[in-house]
């Protein structure tokens, strides 16, 4: 798991080749408790949401941790051979759904999405993208 993370944070710019299920995976889980880790100090040392502070910390730690997942995306997506632009609907999306007060439909289409990518299974040889993950 620390392997999956670590190598995903070093592919921060790697936008070709592929990527395993697994990696992605360990990396959403990182990143959600990455978010409540931060978002939980930032709280208990006394901000609250509707601080410049709060929404300036939550900005950063949210870049910090999207860009890696952005390149993620796209190796993943070439692991079961589609297009790495496929990863830009599911952030717009994501970043649309963001300024939503509720749960809304771009929320749960951003979040299908990204199930998809997650869950399809990759070529097994290599396909124009590259060789199978190792």
């Amino acid at each position: 798991m620390i392997r999956s993370i670590k190598q995903t944070i070093s592919e921060t710019l790697n936008y070709s080749g592929r990527s395993k299920r697994s990696d992605y995976w360990y990396y959403l889980v990182f990143m959600l408790l990455s978010i409540v880790i931060i978002s939980t100090i930032v709280l208990f040392i006394g901000l609250t949401p509707e601080d410049p502070l709060f929404t300036q910390v939550s900005f950063f730690t949210g870049t910090l941790l999207i860009i890696p997942n952005i390149a993620l995306t796209v190796r993943r997506a070439h692991d079961f051979g589609v297009t790495g632009w496929i990863a830009l609907p599911i952030f717009v999306i994501g970043f649309i759904g963001t300024y939503q007060e509720t749960l809304g439909i771009l929320d749960w289409a951003g979040l299908a999405l990204s199930t998809v990518v997650g869950l399809m299974p990759g070529h097994k040889g290599p396909n124009k993208y590259g060789a199978a993950p190792a």
